[in-house]
């Protein structure tokens, strides 16, 4: 399985939940370096999802990106499933 593929379908699966709408962010020459690859708006709540494969880490370019996103109040998490992406969500 790809990242990507993976990305649709933890997408899939928090979309179905009452009260979630998760979208994926697409990276290009105007997105901000480093940003996660999802965000998800959970009752309110701001989650920003940092999907991997299995054995894959976050660039430290990314790290510095989650914790400025941490310091402004967000939840953010390196998932690696559609399990990992559910206990993110109270």
């Amino acid at each position: 399985m790809t990242e990507a593929a993976l990305t649709r379908r933890i997408l899939a699966v928090l979309n179905t939940l009452p009260g979630v709408y998760a979208t994926k962010m697409h990276g290009g020459p105007m997105m901000t370096a480093g940003l996660p690859d999802a965000h998800v708006c959970d009752h309110g709540r701001c989650v920003w999802l940092e999907v991997k494969l299995p054995g894959r880490k976050p660039t430290p370019i990314q790290l510095a990106m989650h914790e400025r996103l941490r310091a402004a109040g967000a939840t953010v998490a390196v998932v690696t499933s559609v399990a990992d992406a559910l206990l993110v969500l109270p």
